[in-house]
């Protein structure tokens, strides 16, 4: 089956103006490698039912040529900016249950053009930054900068507490949480082939060195 998620814009509007595939089809395979992929902690709040919906909507509108500029094209909308009746965290623990009651502006300019959202995706805390390394949910996994060796020899980390704050210890000194939130600091267990020190009060480890 064709992959519709390696689509541009412009192809995907092609494609449904030619009723080629609906843009439920092309959601739902945006949501399906939302899914497979989410251990790179991409999105902070996913949204599929209201994505749905807002495809299926797309989709009525498309049968009557009576669309906007980005009719049934699902998007990830920055958590930056505001949705209504959507939690919009800005990637801060402050705002962490923040849910408005309005759109921002650019949020209904999209909305009125057809974008359909598949969710909030991560970013840096306020967006001060440029890496994704500083939201308060977690980093999101370059799987760019990893192929390019600049992550090597991952070591996986379980919570000794069972309370899911998986780490990724690469020997770069680097420290990436592998979840969307780490829901309390537990002491790092033991791995006999690594030394490292531990800091308590912050999601970090500093790699000493590695043993033979």
């Amino acid at each position: 089956m064709r992959d519709l998620t390696i689509l541009t814009i412009e192809s995907a509007i092609n494609g449904l103006s030619k009723k080629e595939f609906s843009s439920q089809e092309l959601t739902q395979s945006f949501i399906d490698k939302i899914i497979q992929k989410k251990n790179l902690n991409c999105f902070i709040t996913e949204t599929f039912d209201v994505a749905i919906k807002m495809a299926k909507r797309s989709d009525e509108k498309i049968k009557k040529r009576n669309y906007g500029a980005l009719e049934g094209i699902p998007i990830a909308m920055k958590d930056l900016f505001c949705t209504k009746n959507v939690r919009t965290t800005a990637g801060s623990k402050i705002l962490e249950n923040f849910v408005p009651h309005y759109d921002s502006t650019v949020s209904q300019n999209l909305w009125n053009n057809g974008a359909v959202m598949l969710g909030k995706s991560n970013l840096d805390e306020f967006a001060m930054g440029s890496a994704n390394t500083t939201s308060f949910f977690g980093n999101v996994i370059n799987l760019k900068k990893i192929s390019a060796g600049f992550i090597s020899k991952p070591y996986i980390f379980n919570n000794s507490l069972g309370k899911g704050a998986i780490i990724r210890v690469v020997l770069s000194g680097e420290v990436i949480p592998y979840i969307s939130k780490v829901i309390e600091q537990a002491p790092m267990p033991k791995m006999p082939h690594i030394k490292y020190k531990w800091n308590e009060t912050k999601v970090n480890c500093e790699i000493i060195d590695e043993c033979e």
